[in-house]
């Protein structure tokens, strides 16, 4: 995966009046989006199923799971 985006995410914000922009930097353009699933029990009307979705990069990685749990009536 890469990001085409250049140069740091700016936040504006007001507060109490003030206004002020924050400046952020960018996470490193390449990397790895990794998805997995597997499917854990089935049965004729249910089914148990485990996922993964991951952003690896330089410095960075963000995870999330689901387990998803099916019934079927």
């Amino acid at each position: 995966m890469h990001d085409l985006t250049n140069g740091n995410i700016n936040t504006p914000a007001d507060l109490g009046g003030v206004s002020f922009t924050t400046a952020t930097p960018r996470v490193a353009q390449d990397g790895a989006q990794v998805t997995l699933a597997l499917t854990l029990a089935q049965g004729d009307d249910t089914a148990l199923r485990a996922e993964y979705d991951g952003d690896l990069r330089s410095g960075y990685s963000s995870s999330s799971g689901l387990i998803k749990m099916e019934w079927k009536f």
